[in-house]
């Protein structure tokens, strides 16, 4: 699956990691499929502890949803 941001980002290189949390923007969120919700929040937990981030995750039948907060 191809991850999307939903909002006006620059274009830019991408991180080589397979989400996009580097080009995400306070109030940004992309959405992922529920068999890889455990993943995203690993990757997220991640990449927030090493750069300031905060990030907040919800769940869906199908879909999941992850947002940039801090």
């Amino acid at each position: 699956m191809t991850y999307k941001i939903e909002k006006n980002i620059p274009i830019g290189q991408l991180e080589r990691g397979k989400y996009p949390f580097k080009m995400m923007a306070v109030g940004n969120s992309f959405k992922f499929p529920r068999e890889s919700a455990q993943r995203v929040s690993v990757s997220a937990s991640i990449y927030a502890r090493k750069n300031g981030a905060k990030f907040t995750q919800r769940t869906g039948e199908k879909f999941g949803r992850i947002w940039r907060i801090k």
